[in-house]
Formats: C-alpha cells, sequence, structure tokens
C-alpha cells in the first residue's frame, strides 16, 4: 500500500513557511555522493584531525597528573569531588545508564501505525 503522504499521495501537502531557522534560504542540497566537499579539503581535515590527535597524545600523561595533584591538593572539597569523578569516568568510563520504560518496565519492541482515510 503505498503511503498517502509521500509526494503524489492523496494526504501529501508541500511544505511551506518557516521552519526552526525561519524561512528557506534557497532550495537546499542533496547529502549524496555528488555534493562533498572536494579532495583536498577532505584530506586537509584529516591531517587537521591526525595534528590534533598527536598533540594531545604528548598532553595526556600531564594532564592525568594534574587531574590526579587537583583531587589531592584542591582547597573546596566539591573541586576535589569533580577532579575525582573525572578520573574514575577517564579510567573506567561513565557509569551505563539504564533505558526503560515507565516503572521499570522494557521498552516496546515494535510501534504500529495506521492510516486513516480522513472523511
Amino acid at each position: 500500500m503505498p503511503n498517502p503522504f509521500s509526494k503524489g499521495g492523496a494526504l501529501y501537502k508541500p511544505p511551506s513557511g518557516a521552519g526552526w531557522g525561519g524561512e528557506a534560504k534557497g532550495a537546499g542540497t542533496p547529502f549524496n555522493a555528488e555534493h562533498q566537499p572536494p579532495a583536498e579539503a577532505k584530506k586537509a581535515g584529516r591531517e587537521a584531525r591526525a595534528a590534533m590527535r598527536a598533540r594531545m597524545e604528548e598532553k595526556r600523561l600531564a594532564m592525568a597528573e594534574k587531574l590526579i595533584a587537583l583531587a589531592e591538593t584542591a582547597e573546596s572539597e566539591t573541586v576535589q569531588l569533580q577532579a575525582v569523578n573525572a578520573f574514575f569516568d577517564r579510567l573506567d568510563g561513565k557509569p551505563v545508564q539504564a533505558v526503560s520504560g515507565p516503572d521499570g518496565e522494557a521498552l516496546p519492541a515494535a510501534i504500529a501505525v495506521r492510516f486513516v482515510q480522513p472523511e
């Protein structure tokens, strides 16, 4: 059964008016292989990302030592606690948060959609 809300369907309405960002400014650009940045721009982005990762790797040990020192010597207990939490978040990963429905029930595994013909 064809979707009545898709283009050509009985309930299709073309988009118009302001969206979240205000009035549309042009036809837009589809996200596909034709509309990608040039290869030089992609290469420059990869190189910049690699340079930043290398710089971060150089500073990793110093930052960990600074975090430990802050946790041990900060005057404020709040700052100490935040440093300890940050340290363990990076060491063990952040704690897992349960995702469940109301009252701890399982989330629905399927959603049913029903199209109704307007009167």
